[in-house]
Order: C-alpha cells, then structure tokens, then sequence
C-alpha cells in the first residue's frame, strides 16, 4: 500500500507529457479521409428550400468542393462548422459544408457525387435522391376547406371602360403565408388594384369560412371577347403532428417546437370571361371625346352684382367617374362688352373602392365695361353612361351677372366744326379790370416790360432746389462709411465675443451655443441680426470662397446643435465638439475678408 501510494506523484507528472505526445501524433493516429453526402428532407415540393450537407472526415484543409448534379437547382453560399472528436485513441476532425437549396421543377433528381480536394488529391462521396412534387393545385368548390372565386362585373363593357374583378379567397383550415400571384399580361388589358383587400367571415352551407377580398379595376382598349385564365392563390396548409404532450397547448405548442408540417397548396380559380362591344354611333353627339361614365357639371359666379370695371370670377366644375383622364378644357366664348381673363385648369384624381374618381377645375375672371345685365352661357359635355348605355351631357345652367354704374372714364363729346368756328371769331370780351393796370397791347410781353435779372441770381435760383438733396446724398454717404467701419470692427472682434460666450459652457447647453455660433456668423459676414440657417451660412461661406473642407466641418457641428435645439435632445455640445468647433472656425475667421 506504502509502495504504491509513494509511486502516485510520479504517474501525475508523466499523464500530462503523454497527453501532449499524443496530440502531437494526432495526424499519424487520425483515420483515412472520407466525404459523405446528405439531404434533409430528401422529399420536398417545389420552391421548397431544404439542405444539402457535404461532410468531409479526417481532413485538415480543403482546397475545393464541387458537387454534381445540382444544374435546375438554386444553391445558397454554405455555412462550415468543425468538429473534433477522440475514440479508442484516434483522434478525428471533421469539416461540414451546409448548403441551402431549391429545386424549381418536380422529379425525381440524383444529387452527387460530391468531390473535395486536398493537397492535390481527390476524394469522393456517395450520391443521394431527392424526390421534388408539384405544388398541389386545388379548383374547390364550396364543400372545400379551401377555394378561389374569380367574377367580372359588369359582363359587357365598352372600350375604355373599368370593370371589376373581385376576387375572394375562402378558407377554414389553418393555412400560413396567402399570396395572391397577380394577373398574367394579356394584350388589350389593364390592371389595376383598387383600395386594399379585405378580410372578413362568410357562412355557407353551415361552414364558416374566412374570406380574404381584392378588387381589380380591368380597362379593355379594344372590342372583342376576353378570358381571363385561371387566377392562383399561394398558401401554406399547417398541419400539426400530434404527438402526446404533457405540456397545455399554447405554452409548449407544436408550433413553438417546430412540430408541425407545413404543405404548399396552390389554389386556382375558374376562368372569367367578359365581352366588349362598340359604343354606338346612333344618338353619338358630334363634339364626343370618348369620355365614358357618369359625370356632372356645376358653376358658380361670385359675385352675382358688380360695378362695371370691377371683376367677379366664373368657376366650371367637371367631376365624375370612368376615364376621367379625358375630361376636356372648357372654353367661354366671347361675351360682348367684357373683357375675359382665364386661369389655368386644376385637375385632380383619386382611386377608392368605387373605382376612378375625377375633377376639373376651371376659373374665368370676367370684368364688365359696361352697365347692364350680362348672360353668361351654360356649358356642356357629352359623355356616354355606359350603366345607362345613352348618351348624355353633363351641364350647367346660364347665369346672369348685372352690372351697376362704375367709374370707368368718361368719353367727352368731340366739339362740332361750327363751334369752333364761331368760337374763334367771336372778338375777346373785358369783364372788369384788376386793382394793377392790365395791359392790353401787344406790347405787354416786349422785353422793355421788365428789367435784365443778374446772372448770379439766376444761377442761384436754379441751382437751389438741388442743394438739400446733394445735402442729403452726402449725409448719406458719410453715414453709411461710419456704419461700414462699426461693422468691421465688430466683424473682427466676433471671434474673440464668440470664444468668451462659449468658454464655460456645459455639454447640455447646446441651445447657448447655438445661439452663440448664429451670433457669431451674423456678425462676421456683416448681417448684423440676421439669424441663419446651417444650410444659409455654408452657402455664404463658399460664395465668400472659404476652404469648403472647413465649411463642410463646421455645417455638421451647425446642423447637429440645430437638430438638438429644435428636438430638445441634451448633452451634444461636449468638449470634443467645442475643440472641433474653435479648429473650424479659426480656419474660416482667417478667409473672411469683408
């Protein structure tokens, strides 16, 4: 017992350096390189995404992998893991390469051999089937747990005419991921979605379905008869594996654990088919557009009663449903003693779940020149009501605008030939004589009236209108030179005043600082009270050619301080941004020159 208990710390020393001999043998003890080939699940459905794992044992590096076999398949970029593991001895480590793949059309597909290369040499896995079925595809009918409706409404249509058709999706089994895959392009055909789709339940038959509905506006360009092909909807069957559980449902549920079994259904519909026929041409209006719904007019004058010269405004209102792209720009014809000014048509479009809705506005200012009562004319515009299948006009009624007595100038009557003439010869009579002698004779506008005025004085007569306003321009002139040099020192001296404000200044006392920096700009660009925006002063820094990397600088330090004033954030003026503050700014202080 001595012997053997004396012998126990010499084996404890010796475990470890055998430990280390044998990892350092671990490549002469490790088993033969192999590669195998796996697919999980090996039976999916088409579009299905399943894994396909190459597995490579007893390799330390691998140069290339290559699997065959994989053409009409999608193949995902793989994820790797390693693994090392000691059995009797051998040590052995072991590469995966996980790839994500998708078949595209149902067989029956061999996929493999997969080859690896190391160090030069090739090795070679096994093969695996994969059996790919179709989607399963479902015309139900009502008895159905699942089915697809297709209807077109109304069944006869015109060119250029929006029909509907709704499409409702029925199902009362668990179902996950419904898709509806659209319309196929058919020539003639326009789709468009109209509103969102709807959801709600149904009883039929005594079952309770879900309902999912979408409504489609289609317009056909031309006549003739259309089909539209089976329309498909892509759904995901929940099927549960019941398995016994312990657990309630709905806290250790299939779902959380990944136990349930999720098919791919496609559901179809059946086909809907619908004619479209030529308007008529009998009863066709002679100024008709194409313009196809139902459609209303209205006007308005405001206001009813004016002075001549004074203006009211004429607005038209075109409104209505259909292709209401074609509502056509109204014009007022003449209308003797007014003078007409037209602004320009508003056209506005909505779509809701009734379809198409439009308006057209239009607007005259109309300014009468003289007294009176004015008519103003009715409008109209021919459309085709295609619920009615006549045609039909959209109209206004004829309105009257009086017009009172303005203050448009007077037109004095010409003076007749005769009145002047006896105007001219009729001889000039004295009514009276002024205090001061009048004097009569042509003599009265001689030279000898009056005396020779000084040229001195006529100068200074002439010249003394214009002294105060040269006065004024140098006033002016004077204070505007005395304003310009203030505003240069206190441009200068802005750096300095911006420092001091800032110096202090705590990282949550953004807005001061802001405040500080608009200052500052203010004053250095010579826009004494003006308040700037980042945007603003980089464009004046750049116009004043500053180097754009110190303006780039100091508009995300100005854009930043703006954002947190105006959102009311806290602690984003810190130390670093003061620093980086003052380093842009000294840059830019040094380029101004104004």
């Amino acid at each position: 017992m001595n012997k053997l208990t004396g012998h126990i710390p010499k084996i404890t020393r010796i475990i470890p350096v055998l430990m280390g001999l044998l990892f350092l043998a671990a490549p002469a003890l490790s088993a033969q390189i192999s590669v195998t080939l796996e697919a999980a699940p090996n039976r999916v459905q088409v579009d299905d995404v399943f894994r396909l794992t190459v597995k490579v044992t007893g390799a330390t590096s691998i140069d290339d992998i290559r699997i065959a076999g994989t053409d009409g398949f999608e193949l995902g970029n793989p994820r790797t893991g390693s693994q090392t593991s000691i059995a009797n001895g051998t040590i052995t480590r072991s590469v995966e390469y996980s790839y994500g793949i998708s078949p595209h059309k149902q067989g029956v597909y061999t996929l493999g051999p997969a080859t690896v290369t190391e160090d030069g040499k090739t090795y070679t896995s096994n093969t695996v089937r994969v059996q790919v079925d179709p989607v399963e595809e479902i015309r139900g009918r009502e008895q159905d747990s699942m089915f697809l409706t297709a209807e077109v409404l109304p069944q006869q249509a015109y060119p250029g005419q929006e029909i509907v058709c709704r499409i409702r999706f029925y199902w009362n089994a668990p179902l996950g991921n419904i898709q509806f895959e659209g319309f196929p392009d058919i020539e003639n055909l326009e789709f468009t979605q109209i509103g969102d789709s709807r959801q709600f339940q149904k009883n039929i038959n005594g079952k309770t379905f879900n309902v999912a509905e979408l409504l489609h506006a289609v317009t056909p360009s031309v006549t003739g008869d259309f089909e539209l092909p089976p329309l498909s909807v892509k759904a995901e069957v929940i099927k549960a594996n019941r398995r016994p559980s312990r657990f309630p449902r709905g806290w250790m549920d299939d779902s959380m654990f990944g136990n349930e079994e999720r098919i791919k259904t496609r559901v179809l519909s059946e086909p809907a088919s619908f004619t479209v026929k030529p308007l008529p041409t009998d009863g066709q209006p002679r100024d008709f557009n194409g313009l196809l719904g139902q459609f209303s007019a209205a006007a308005t004058l405001e206001p009813k009663q004016v002075k001549a010269g004074d203006s009211a405004t004429l607005t038209v209102t075109l409104s209505g449903r259909g292709n209401t792209q074609l509502m056509p720009d109204l014009k007022l014809p003449p209308i003797p003693g007014v003078k007409i000014y037209p602004s320009e048509p508003q056209f506005a479009e909505t779509r809701d779940g009734q379809g198409l809705f439009g308006k057209k506005t239009m607007q005259w200012a109309l300014v009468p020149q003289v007294e009176g009562e004015i008519s103003i004319p009715q409008f109209s515009v021919p459309f085709f009501n295609a619920a009615s299948g006549q045609y039909e006009n959209a109209a206004t009624r004829e309105m009257k605008l009086k017009v009172l007595p303005g203050e448009l100038p007077a037109v004095l009557p010409a003076a007749t030939e005769m009145q002047v003439a006896t105007s001219a010869k009729r001889k000039v009579q004295m009514l009276g004589e002024d205090i001061l002698k009048i004097h009569e004779s042509p003599q009265a506008v001689s030279p000898a009236m009056g005396q020779t005025m000084p040229l001195w004085l006529v100068v200074l007569i002439l010249g003394f209108p214009a002294l105060p306003v040269a006065g004024a321009i140098v006033l002016r002139r004077l204070s505007k030179t005395r304003s310009d040099q203030a505003a240069a020192r206190a441009s200068k001296k802005a750096f300095g005043a911006f420092s001091k404000a800032i110096k202090d200044l705590e990282p949550n006392q953004a807005a001061e600082a802001f405040k500080a920096l608009q200052e500052y700009l203010a004053l250095r660009l010579g826009l004494e009270g003006a308040t700037l925006t980042s945007h603003e002063a980089e464009e004046k820094l750049l116009a004043l050619g500053v180097d754009a990397a110190a303006v780039s600088r100091l508009t995300q330090i100005f854009s930043r301080l703006e954002t947190c004033v105006f959102s009311q954030c806290s602690q984003e003026f810190s130390q670093e941004t003061k620093q980086d503050l003052f380093s842009a700014l000294r840059v830019i202080d040094k380029k101004v020159k104004l």
